[in-house]
């Protein structure tokens, strides 16, 4: 029993995860870096952290939870960033992943090479969603609906 509870939580140290949760009309992500989850918690209310992410936090022993607002987050050299309405820039790097929120329009044509994963999430209407998959579709890019697929966690090693 000691030798399983020891192995686990090695294996738990060496694991890098990006988790993007489906809250209603919200838009929420965590990294979780071995024993530390990194996520903003001003986003999302008490009862929403009960009911969304504490199932989550359940499967892991330990974890520290980490206040933190980046939108710009590098893990195991794979890249993931939030776009928003206030920042919509079209960065000039690989991106791995892209979590559209808040039903910000992104032109798509300037990552067809770099084959990036989209993710959209609670926060953005049908409308903006029908519009992204499209886009997708049209330049070969996978595509991920939180609000229709449900919570996506991303093994980042």
């Amino acid at each position: 029993w000691m030798f399983i509870t020891i192995t686990q939580n090695y294996e738990q140290l060496k694991q890098h995860e990006l988790i993007v949760f489906n809250i209603k009309q919200k838009s929420f992500f965590a990294t979780r870096i071995g024993n530390n989850l990194y996520c903003d918690l001003n986003k999302i209310t008490k009862s929403e952290f009960e009911r969304y992410v504490k199932p989550y936090l359940l499967n892991y022993k330990s974890l520290t939870i980490i206040d933190s607002k980046k939108s710009n987050i590098t893990i195991n050299n794979r890249r993931f960033l939030n776009l928003t309405s206030t920042n919509l820039s079209s960065p000039s790097d690989s991106i791995n992943f892209i979590l559209i929120s808040n039903n910000s329009l992104l032109n798509l044509t300037d990552f067809k090479d770099s084959k990036p994963l989209i993710i959209v999430d609670g926060s953005n209407n049908y409308k903006t969603i029908a519009k992204l998959k499209k886009q997708c579709t049209t330049y070969h890019l996978q595509f991920y609906n939180v609000k229709e697929n449900g919570a996506l966690i991303l093994n980042t090693n």
